[in-house]
Parts: C-alpha cells; sequence; structure tokens
C-alpha cells in the first residue's frame, strides 16, 4: 500500500501504473522485465521510462522535436487565452453596455450564461469529428468561425444581433475547452505533461482574469465594440498560426505505446504470498491501438516504423484520414457514460466548481466595484483582474514542474513505480489557496474592507485553480489517455453548472448579499475537495474495477478483430489482460456455447467444428489474430483452412498474424522411427540456438504437416504475441522462424537453476527445465523465451488451471 493507496488484487496489472525510471532498488517482480530495451529520456531525463513509448516512425509526433511540439502548444494556447478573454471580456462593463444595448444588467448577464451553456453544447458536437477524422480540421475550422463572428459583434447595432454573434462565438470556442489537453497527450510523455498542461492552462486563466483589466480601459476608452475587435485581430492572427503551424497530432501508433505496467511485490507481501509466486507478478502491458482497413490516418500504413518524413506542405492537409471506425452515435454517447467514472467524475466537481465560481467573480466585479463604497470607474473595475492574472501566472509556473517534480519522486520512492494518484498530491495547496480566496472575498466585500482585500483573495482563488487544473487534468490523463477528448467532453459538461450559476447569480447577489453567497460557494468547493481523499485511497481499485468491467471496455474501445480457436487457460488470460479484445471462439454446439456465454459474455461464438473448412476460412480472413491451439493443432483441414483464410483476408498492408500451436509428439519421431520406447535419450532441442534443426525435421515426423515444434505453458505467451501481433510489432524476434518459444521452460526463484530431471522416462511432466511424453523422449530447452525475446518464464499453465477456466 505505497503512500496510503490500496492495491489491487483482482487484476495483474492495473491501466495508469506504470514503471516510469530505471533503478537498482526495483521490486523483485520488476527486475526481470527488458527496460533496456525500451526507450528512454535524454540528458537529465534519461533514467526516465518513455510512457507512452514512442514508435520509431519520424511522423510519430511523440519523435517531434520539443521545439516543433512547444511551438504548436504556444498557438493554440494563445488562441485559448483569447478565447478565455472572449467570454467575461465585458464584465466590467455591464452598466454602461447594458445602457447602450437598452436591456437590463441582469439581462446581459444572462447573455453570457446563454453563451457558457452553448458552449458546453458544443463540446459534444466537435468531439466526435476530431474523434474521427483529427483535430486539425476541427482548429482550423473553428479559428475561422471566432474570427468572423469577431467581427460580427463590432459591428452588431442591436441586442438581437449581439446576442447571435455570442452564441455563435461559442461554436468556435468549443475545442479549446477539449482538444487542448488531448494535444497535450498526443505529443508529450507522462513526465512532461503537467509542466505543458500548466502552460496551456496559464493561457487560458490569464485570458479569463487578464480580459477585465484590458477591456476595463477599451470599455471605456473606445467602447464595448472594440474588445470584439481586438479579439477578431487576435483570432486573425493566431488562426494563421494554426493553419500554417499546426499539423495533425493524432497518430496511430502501431508499436508497443506504453510502460512497463506490474504490481509490486509489497501487495504480495501484504496478503501473505509465497516467495515463489511472486514471478507470476510481473507483466508487461502493451497499450494497442487498433487499425483496420477502415482506419486511414496518419500512421495506418503498414510500413509507417521505416516511412520518410513527411514534408512541410503535405503536414499541413487539413484532412489526414479517418482514425476510427467506430460509428459516430457511439462516439457521442461515450463522454455521457464516462461522466461517471469516479476519476472523471471527480475531475469535473473539482474543476467545474472552481472554474464556475472563478467566472461568477468576473460577472459581479462589474457590479460590486463600481457601486458604494468602491465607486471604480470601468477601468478601475477592470484593474481588479490584475491580481488574479499574476497569481495566475505564478501558480501555473510553480504548479506544472512541481507536479512532475513530486510524480518523479514518489516514483523514486514507491520503487520505480508510478501511480497517477501522485497527481493529487498538490490538492493540499488548491484547499489553502480556495478557501482563503472564496470566504476571504464574501468577508471583505461585506465589511467593505480595504479595496486590496477583496483583490488579492479574487486573485488567491484563481491561483487554487491554476494548481487544481494541474492535478485534475494531469490525472485524468494518465488513466485515461486513450479516451482523453471523451474525459474532458465530460468534465467540461461543468458549463451547464456555470450557465444555471451565472444566469441567476446577480439577483441571488442581490437578495442574499456577498457574504452569503461566497460562503455558500467556499463550503461547496471545500466538499467537493474533500473527495480527494477517498479517492487517493480506492484509485487504484476504482482503475481495476473499470477496466474489468465488461460494458464499458466493449462500448469505450474501438478495438476490433482478434478471433480464433482459444483453450481454457488462454482465453481467461487474454480476457483478463485485454478485457478490450473483441475475441470470437469456434465452439462446437450452441448448448457449449451458451455456457461459455455465461463466463465470456462479450464472446461471440462460432458454431462449427474443425472440418468446416469453409467456415474456418471465413472466419480467418476476417481475423486480425487468429490463435490455433489444443485439438486443431493436430487437424490438417483445419490448419490449411486458417492458412487460407489469412492469405485471402490480409495483404501486405493490412497483414494478419497466425498463432500456432502443436504437440509434443514431433520431437519423438526418432524413438517412433527407431522403435525405442521408454529409453533415456540426452538429445537436446533448443528453440534459440538450433532453430534450423527444429526447422527442418523429416516429412516423416509426427505432426510434420501441421507443425513444427510443441509450445507448452502457453498462457503468458499468447497474451504477450497477441498483443505483438494487435501493435504490428515487426520485430523479427516475434515472428518467423525465430519467434519459436518453448513455454515448458521454467524457473524457481530460489533454486536458479534447472533441476535435474529424472532419465526414467514417466507418464507426468518433470523438473523446472524439461518435460517428458508418455514413453517417448521429448526434450527441449527454451531459450527463446529469455535470450530472444526477453519474456521471463512463468509457472503454471495447464496443470495449474484457473478454477475459472471452462
Amino acid at each position: 500500500m505505497p503512500f496510503g493507496i490500496l492495491e489491487c488484487y483482482k487484476m495483474e496489472i492495473v491501466p495508469g501504473t506504470a514503471l516510469l525510471r530505471d533503478q537498482s532498488d526495483m521490486p523483485d517482480e520488476l527486475t526481470g522485465l527488458p527496460t533496456e530495451r525500451l526507450k528512454h529520456g535524454t540528458g537529465r531525463f534519461s533514467h526516465i521510462l518513455l510512457v507512452p513509448q514512442p514508435s520509431d516512425s519520424p511522423n510519430d509526433p511523440l519523435n517531434w522535436p520539443l521545439w516543433k511540439k512547444d511551438l504548436i502548444l504556444f498557438i493554440v494556447s494563445m488562441s485559448a487565452s483569447v478565447v478565455g478573454a472572449y467570454g467575461p471580456m465585458l464584465g466590467p462593463g455591464f452598466v454602461p453596455i447594458s445602457a447602450e444595448l437598452g436591456i437590463t444588467v441582469e439581462v446581459l448577464s444572462q447573455c453570457t450564461a446563454w453563451l457558457i451553456l452553448t458552449l458546453g453544447l458544443c463540446v459534444f458536437f466537435f468531439n466526435p469529428i476530431a474523434k474521427i477524422y483529427g483535430k486539425r480540421p476541427v482548429y482550423v475550422v473553428c479559428s475561422v468561425i471566432l474570427f468572423v463572428v469577431s467581427i460580427w459583434g463590432a459591428v452588431a447595432d442591436t441586442y438581437g444581433s449581439f446576442f447571435g454573434s455570442r452564441i455563435m462565438g461559442a461554436l468556435g470556442m468549443a475545442p479549446y475547452e477539449v482538444l487542448v489537453q488531448a494535444t497535450i497527450s498526443d505529443m508529450y510523455f507522462v513526465h512532461e505533461r503537467a509542466t505543458r498542461i500548466a502552460v496551456w492552462n496559464l493561457f487560458l486563466l490569464c485570458g479569463i482574469a487578464g480580459a477585465g483589466f484590458i477591456s476595463g480601459y477599451i470599455i471605456e476608452n473606445l467602447g464595448y465594440k472594440w474588445t470584439f475587435g481586438v479579439c477578431s485581430i487576435l483570432f486573425g492572427i493566431f488562426g494563421i498560426g494554426v493553419l500554417f503551424f499546426v499539423p495533425e497530432t493524432t497518430y496511430i501508433r502501431k508499436s508497443v505505446t506504453s510502460s512497463m505496467l506490474a504490481k509490486t511485490g509489497i501487495q504480495d507481501q501484504e496478503r501473505g504470498a509465497e516467495s515463489e509466486k511472486f514471478d507470476e507478478k510481473g507483466g508487461v502491458h502493451v497499450e494497442h491501438h487498433e487499425i483496420n482497413k477502415y482506419v486511414t490516418g496518419n500512421g495506418a500504413v503498414s510500413n509507417a516504423a521505416t516511412e520518410q518524413k513527411m514534408g512541410y506542405w503535405k503536414s499541413l492537409s487539413i484532412f489526414t484520414g479517418r482514425y476510427t471506425d467506430q460509428k459516430i452515435w457511439k462516439i457521442f454517447a461515450r463522454p455521457f457514460i464516462m461522466f461517471f467514472y469516479p476519476c472523471v467524475l471527480w475531475a469535473f466537481l473539482i474543476y467545474g466548481t472552481t472554474l464556475t465560481w472563478i467566472v461568477v467573480f468576473s460577472v459581479v466585479n462589474g457590479v460590486l466595484f463600481t457601486s458604494p463604497p468602491y465607486n471604480f470607474t470601468v477601468g478601475e473595475a477592470g484593474l481588479t483582474s490584475l491580481s488574479p492574472f499574476i497569481l495566475c501566472i505564478l501558480g501555473e509556473a510553480i504548479s506544472g514542474p512541481l507536479n512532475d517534480y513530486i510524480c518523479m519522486k514518489m516514483a523514486k520512492r514507491n520503487h520505480g513505480v508510478y501511480e497517477p494518484e501522485f497527481r493529487m498530491v498538490l490538492m493540499l495547496v488548491v484547499v489553502i489557496l480556495g478557501a482563503v480566496g472564496f470566504f476571504g472575498f464574501g468577508v471583505t466585500v461585506h465589511y467593505q474592507t480595504h479595496w486590496a482585500g477583496p483583490v488579492l483573495t479574487y486573485g488567491l482563488a484563481n491561483m487554487s485553480l491554476a494548481f487544481a487544473s494541474t492535478c485534475v487534468f494531469g490525472y485524468v490523463l494518465d488513466c485515461y489517455p486513450r479516451l482523453a477528448e471523451e474525459a474532458f467532453v465530460a468534465i467540461n459538461t461543468r458549463n451547464l453548472l456555470t450557465f444555471g450559476l451565472t444566469y441567476f447569480v446577480q439577483s441571488w447577489l442581490a437578495e442574499s448579499g456577498p457574504l452569503v453567497v461566497f460562503n455558500i460557494l467556499g463550503s461547496c468547493f471545500l466538499a467537493v475537495c474533500a473527495l480527494t481523499v477517498p479517492l487517493w485511497i480506492f484509485g487504484k481499485r476504482i482503475r481495476s474495477w473499470v477496466a474489468r468491467n465488461d460494458f464499458l471496455n466493449e462500448f469505450m474501445s474501438d478495438f476490433t478483430g482478434v478471433t480464433g480457436y482459444i483453450g481454457g487457460d488462454t482465453l481467461f488470460a487474454l480476457n483478463e489482460k485485454h478485457p478490450d479484445y473483441e475475441i470470437a471462439a469456434l465452439i462446437r454446439t450452441q448448448d457449449k456455447a451458451d455456457a461459455v456465454k455465461k463466463s465470456y459474455p462479450k464472446l461471440r461464438a462460432v458454431i462449427g467444428a474443425l472440418d468446416d473448412s469453409e467456415l474456418i476460412e471465413e472466419e480467418s480472413a476476417k481475423a486480425d489474430v487468429v490463435i490455433h491451439t489444443a485439438d486443431g493443432s493436430d487437424h490438417e483441414g483445419a490448419a490449411k483452412a486458417i492458412a487460407a483464410g489469412m492469405k485471402s483476408g490480409h495483404s501486405k498492408e493490412h497483414p494478419g498474424y497466425w498463432l500456432h500451436t502443436g504437440g509434443t509428439g514431433i520431437l519423438t519421431w526418432e524413438d517412433s522411427k527407431y522403435d525405442r520406447l521408454g529409453e533415456h535419450d540426452d538429445r537436446e532441442y533448443n528453440d534459440w540456438s538450433k532453430v534450423e534443426e527444429l526447422t527442418s525435421l523429416p516429412d516423416s515426423a509426427f505432426h510434420r504437416k501441421v507443425n513444427n515444434v510443441h509450445l507448452h505453458d502457453l498462457t503468458a505467451a499468447f497474451a504477450l504475441l497477441t498483443a505483438a501481433a494487435v501493435s504490428r510489432n515487426p520485430d523479427p524476434q516475434l515472428w518467423g522462424a525465430r519467434g519459436l518459444r518453448d513455454r515448458r521452460e521454467r524457473r524457481a526463484r530460489q533454486a536458479g537453476k534447472a533441476k535435474a530431471l529424472s532419465k526414467a522416462a514417466g507418464a507426468r511432466r518433470g523438473g523446472l527445465f524439461e518435460a517428458v511424453s508418455w514413453g517417448l523422449n521429448s526434450r527441449a530447452k527454451g531459450r527463446e523465451v529469455a535470450q530472444g525475446a526477453r519474456v521471463e518464464p512463468v509457472p503454471g499453465g495447464s496443470g495449474e488451471r484457473d478454477p475459472r477456466d471452462l
């Protein structure tokens, strides 16, 4: 239980947990992981494992030079700052603007509320478009919209036209509410994200806070229409920047894209596990991205790892292809479901309430500070925003780097293992700053203290938001990186909350007074912040529960296409490790299929037998991966049908993968030929240094027409190889002749080397490294496992099946 975070015992690998550091004091369960084969950071981050792992393509945004990433972030962040200013920029001039338009201050306040409501609804519209076609077309189109509506607002002469420009402006603002965070996830590694989130949030909050002290003087000296004029100029400049310097950042990463993930030995010790069982707990989690013929976006080509660097003009294409084949209604519905993910709901409450309360400041300050006892001019009322502007800069400059630093330090203390909950540490600062800010503002205004009191507390409340956003967005990104857009759409339903409060806050303020209003806001703020404590404790178990929920994994995942006849061990392991895979199984009868479906509801049952060659060929053609094991290994007709299906349904651009196993009989061909059953033979087959011998067995060898080598204890190997196939990992050590591996090799932590195998041929497996067949000598050492693929052999297998296996 690191730092009070409860471990999960129901899932070997919990999404979000990552091995972030290379260090000598990692727990024993992680020492066997091949971290030297993973990509690391550079310079002072050379000890950091890159999470996610970048592909080898020069067009992968993770591989772009840092200056290019930061330039893209700067451009979209500057656009976000103007977007942040667009909503509250009229706040200091509510009184004169309402008089000029012939409406009341309350109606003008409600106009801002309607803008916020429209903004909250528009994010649901743009998310599916960005998910399907990428982020660049959305950025470009919305930059044009913002430029046009700003000109519209500058020339509007009636309240109706003014109102229309504000509502249409929300349409262009929407992407900067949800896509910038996802863009950060596209380009930056875990140890870099908090700093970049802080940069984006710095621009956004400074736009919100800084709008007032600039727009106040513009309204006072030039008129409110010039606030729209200035926005049109800025949107035009940054729109050109988006057009020429912000390429598509969405990328289909086909190789390993996440860290090595594993549970630490701590949790096993807590439940009293024996030391020899520790080997079962380490693991490699491969976060995959699906690819099929309907997905054509950047990275979808089969040779992406060796493709040439994309030219500048080509990178500026507005549309770069399709990034998912899911139906638009499904993508549209996902944020509504994701809203109820505990981590996302917590983020909504923290970020939503804090930002909504901040918006309330901008709505009421134009009234509070232009009235007695302060009697500020419009320009002076706008200057009150200087405090949150300065403190936001200070808060973001501290919170981002400090958050990343704390995470790396805590990962080091936790034996190199990173938990997303480490992002929450700075919530302590959020609570302190927010409590002083919200309660203090109400008290100072109510008791009519010097203007420095409410101005300073206004700034501290904004500073709390700077720290809160770093915690919230960093945590969500690390928990659900592949669902970043959906998560931020769900979080930004807070616009509905903001709409409700800003719509009637002027009336509430006039009726109850600032002390009551801000005491209630402050109390709500502390209540939602208190939810951080249970999420810190149970967060890992909650992530595990979400990952094990069949409905959520099926509905929230874009992945399709894994199929095959799967043995009990392998089906159970794949379902546990990769619950988002869509699996089909060849099952002989409907009754048996119904029994299987009770334990595996997501499974697609294909009713048929090994003699149904046409059916097998058809299913093999549709599958991305075929796993061929158990009795099917002996069936020559089934093997030929799979081969025909793989050939007809796949191509060089869209390859298919066939994982095939067979029995030990093929290695006993000499015993059968020379009639020496039961006699000991020292001959050893080796799948590392003697691959050629294994692949050139005589045709008379048993099973020769179907398979070449026996593979035993396949469960872990199948899971790893399937993940590699899904990610289109072209590593020659995994496929072809060098892809042979013998999973019979075992080890015990305390033994350290093989025990002698009895020379008497027996009817059971024996020893740690070798196996015997019924009266036949079948001796093989699995060196490929340890030396080639660097996959640690695991105990267990068909002899130690999970009781839940079918």
